[in-house]
């Protein structure tokens, strides 16, 4: 199983898995819970070149001090070919005490947001990226950032 499948018009189940997979990719237990808040960049609009800046907010809610890893995916909403769902593209470790909270950044070069496209060619596609972060790939915040 993957978090980071190529998109389709139809997405593909594993007939033995009846609701996808019991943990999903980054998933860690942990004696605490923790909530984060939206994602923000420095801007909304990129060129190449540029380093984007991605900061958010994670705080612990529960009442053990913990670690907890804050992952960064980055989707490609439009390109010339069929992109990823989503990729892994940073994360970080953060030891909070009950109640505590941290701002974590993120420093993205441009380079983190090209593909290859049909002609085998390293480039990067102007256009909408949509930027998740959280503590598994499958319960993210999200904010859009764009390329031109």
């Amino acid at each position: 199983m993957a978090y980071n499948f190529r998109r389709s018009f139809a997405r593909i189940e594993h007939a033995d898995l009846e609701k996808g997979p019991q943990f999903p990719f980054g998933f860690g237990l942990s004696y605490t819970t923790f909530a984060y808040g939206r994602p923000e960049t420095d801007r909304t609009e990129y060129a190449q070149g540029d380093t984007v800046c991605v900061k958010v907010r994670v705080r612990n809610t529960g009442r053990m001090a913990a670690r907890e890893v804050v992952q960064l995916y980055v989707r490609d909403e439009v390109a010339t070919v069929i992109p990823r769902e989503k990729e892994l593209k940073g994360f970080a470790s953060v030891f909070l005490q009950p109640g505590e909270s941290r701002e974590v950044l993120f420093r993205l070069p441009w380079e983190s947001f090209r593909i290859w496209n049909n002609r085998m060619e390293h480039v990067l596609e102007p256009g909408v990226f949509t930027l998740q972060t959280g503590g598994d790939s499958e319960k993210v915040q999200s904010v859009q950032i764009s390329f031109r």
